[in-house]
């Protein structure tokens, strides 16, 4: 009966530190802020190759070749 007392400490131990690696939120953890797209006026201040640099920030391959509008156009239809 004594080795039974024993054990639940343990027990209750072991089911602490589990619940505590699981499921208390770690602050390590951070949520990265969402990218926003520069407004039209600071798009038409960049060359093309910044413009270029800002697509493909956000995933959209421009075409250089294209004029600054066109591909602002494109930028902001992604």
């Amino acid at each position: 009966m004594e080795s039974i007392w024993l054990f639940v400490p343990a027990a209750l131990a072991v089911a602490v530190i589990v619940y505590w690696m699981v499921w208390m939120p770690r602050e390590s953890e951070e949520v990265e802020p969402e990218m926003v797209l520069p407004s039209e006026d600071a798009l038409k201040k960049m060359t093309k190759a910044q413009i270029e640099v800002v697509g493909r920030d956000f995933g959209v391959e421009l075409d250089k070749r294209k004029t600054k509008a066109n591909m602002i156009a494109d930028l902001k239809n992604r």
